[in-house]
């Protein structure tokens, strides 16, 4: 049996204080996105785009437009969904990928919403400091990259633009057609 100890603090400070977290873990697990393809994993909720990174991911999707006007191309429609898994896939690389081995998210179409017949990513990094058009022509650079941007057959499209601690830039594009 353990001895009874005073509490450090107030019982009912206590209590609200497990309230409260109970409440923020509560509105967490409601913030998780329902799986998409019947995964029983439910994915982790992806960071809504805030307006320093708002600006970076519209001139990246203008950017991206530039280049496919330039070959006769459709543009894309900005899609705010993938815009966010684009993001939140840039931030991850940019926080723990390697400056010269970036990769791929794993299994990326998990987090699109349904409806898509067909799906791409891009992703690149950057010397500070990168314009979007700059960082557009680093994958119209790449055969396969350049594949992905001029698919006549994409009709939306979400960035996502992340800054390294060097100040150098990690871009990711996620591409649907819907």
């Amino acid at each position: 049996m353990l001895p009874n100890l005073p509490l450090p603090f107030p019982p009912d400070l206590i209590s609200r204080a497990v309230s409260g977290f109970m409440a923020a873990v509560a509105l967490a697990g409601s913030l998780v996105n329902v799986p998409i393809g019947g995964s029983s994993l439910p994915l982790p909720a992806l960071p809504a785009a805030t307006a320093s990174t708002a600006v970076g991911q519209q001139e990246l999707i203008d950017a991206l437009n530039r280049a496919r006007a330039a070959h006769s191309l459709p543009a894309v429609a900005p899609h705010p969904e993938l815009g966010a898994i684009a993001q939140d896939w840039a931030q991850q690389q940019a926080a723990h990928g390697s400056r010269t081995n970036l990769s791929h998210r794993p299994n990326f179409t998990a987090g699109y919403p349904a409806g898509w017949t067909r799906a791409g990513e891009v992703i690149t990094g950057g010397a500070a400091p990168d314009s979007a058009d700059a960082l557009v022509q680093r994958w119209l650079d790449s055969p396969s990259h350049r594949a992905t941007v001029l698919d006549p057959a994409f009709t939306h499209a979400g960035a996502g633009v992340a800054p390294r601690a060097d100040g150098s830039k990690v871009a990711v594009a996620n591409f649907a057609r819907f």
